[in-house]
């Protein structure tokens, strides 16, 4: 809803109100460093994934914690599918879970990567899900069933970040060939590369209305990219 920004440093995540910059509360609970985290489509819960191997969901309005979904391996990456009701977790393991927000067990898993999966990101009608890995591949794959609907190759390294645009018809992927890449989701072809980063690409975001796309790289650089031409807008 706009009101609260998370950020995670450590074993701690800080909620921040955005309106007045005040920190609202820190979460504690992890073992050992968080690296991803999002917040529910409703905004009452947020989601962590930690090198502790576990996933945690916290109730923001209180900052107490809900549960802990516990996996094998570190978790590298954690996403929400639009209707809140699936949360999508990736890392080392080579897999993909998701798993019933509401209930907190695993419905299934998606296997099929051949490396670590660092990135995971749900269509924003939910039907579909992205991930992104070290094996260089993109895969898409059907929610409902967790069947693998097609492999995207195209990075000449590791797949950092995946996001869809507002419209589920573009993907964008970013990687440590220091590429932008955009995609076709209904068909799986590659519509453009986004060349300029000096320095692998570890970040891509839309903007709410699919027109631009942020592209954040090690090379200390954020870029903005028209979406319809590829062009680089600035840096």
């Amino acid at each position: 809803d706009g009101q609260f920004l998370a950020t995670t440093s450590g074993r701690s995540i800080a909620i921040y109100r955005v309106s007045d910059g005040n920190l609202v509360r820190v979460l504690l609970g992890h073992t050992l460093e968080v690296v991803s985290i999002s917040f529910s489509p409703d905004s009452q819960v947020l989601a962590s994934g930690s090198f502790d191997s576990t996933v945690r969901l916290w109730r923001i309005s209180d900052g107490s914690e809900i549960r802990t979904l516990n996996t094998t391996r570190p978790v590298l990456s954690v996403s929400f599918s639009p209707d809140g009701q699936i949360l999508a977790s990736a890392g080392p393991e080579r897999t993909v879970r998701l798993w019933s927000v509401s209930e907190g067990r695993e419905i299934r898993t998606l296997s099929g990567h051949t490396a670590t999966v660092n990135s995971v990101s749900f269509s924003p009608n939910g039907q579909i899900l992205a991930s992104g890995s070290d094996d260089g591949t993109i895969k898409l794959w059907q929610v409902s069933n967790g069947s693998e609907i097609r492999t995207l190759i195209g990075h000449r390294a590791i797949v950092t970040s995946v996001s869809f645009s507002p419209d589920g018809q573009i993907l964008a992927s970013g990687g440590f060939d220091s590429n932008v890449k955009l995609w076709q989701v209904s068909d799986g072809s590659e519509i453009r590369t986004l060349r300029g980063h000096r320095s692998p690409v570890t970040s891509v975001s839309f903007s709410p209305d699919g027109q631009i796309l942020a592209s954040g790289s090690w090379d200390n650089s954020v870029k903005l990219w028209q979406v319809s031409e590829g062009n680089e807008i600035r840096t």
